[in-house]
């Protein structure tokens, strides 16, 4: 797998809008600072307006089920229809010891020879319906800095497919440091927000915490 970073926004359109929000100016010079005391009180939605685009080349098919599970990224992604020769490697789990290893890529050889005779016969959307989930594609990415911090909470957990959990760090990693760190940074917010909730019981808890978790 292969992720580049093609494109990104300042982190200074977030502060800005935060400051916005309270009608003032952005004076400051330490956007990533900033951004982490609007994390650390569970004011997040700024942080959409940091966009991040991304290339990636080699990821399975089944992770890009996954990854497009998730509603708040612009998905672009190489074609089966259009351009099914061009789907010619695949994904060796790296869970998979040997001789499994070697049994899996000698059977899908075999699927992607018979996905060639099929396209022959009745064309690529008949012998698309072939392809296995670990077929790798290519795809660009466009997603913002609040979904980039939801993906990789949820992604990186060790009950994630592994090759998410590499596709998340990788795309992480292309970051700047001070962006890096923004991403896995951590707010107890939400939880002080839920903890107050089930104490109080409050409806001024209980919309604090639906506002949170919009």
């Amino acid at each position: 797998m292969i992720v580049k970073l093609l494109d990104a926004t300042s982190l200074t359109l977030a502060a800005k809008a935060a400051k916005l929000c309270i009608g003032k100016d952005w004076e400051g010079d330490d956007e990533a600072a900033y951004l982490k005391t609007l994390i650390q009180r569970g004011h997040e939605s700024v942080l959409e307006h940091v966009v991040y685009v991304f290339e990636v080349q080699g990821l399975s098919r089944a992770c890009l089920q996954q990854l497009a599970r998730h509603r708040h990224i612009s998905l672009s992604v190489k074609s089966t229809r259009w351009a099914l020769d061009k789907h010619a490697e695949y994904y060796v789990p790296l869970e998979l010891e040997e001789p499994d290893a070697e049994d899996w890529k000698y059977a899908l050889d075999g699927v992607l020879a018979d996905t060639k005779t099929l396209k022959a016969a009745y064309g690529n959307d008949v012998a698309k319906y072939l392809l296995p989930e670990c077929v790798t594609t290519d795809l660009i990415l466009t997603l913002n800095l609040r979904e980039l911090r939801h993906i990789y909470k949820l992604r990186t957990g060790k009950t994630a497919m592994l090759e998410f959990q590499h596709l998340a760090k990788e795309l992480v990693a292309c970051l700047p440091d001070e962006e890096q760190e923004l991403v896995r940074y951590r707010s107890d917010a939400l939880e002080r927000a839920v903890q107050e909730f089930l104490e109080t019981g409050t409806d001024e808890a209980r919309e604090r915490l639906e506002r949170m978790v919009e």
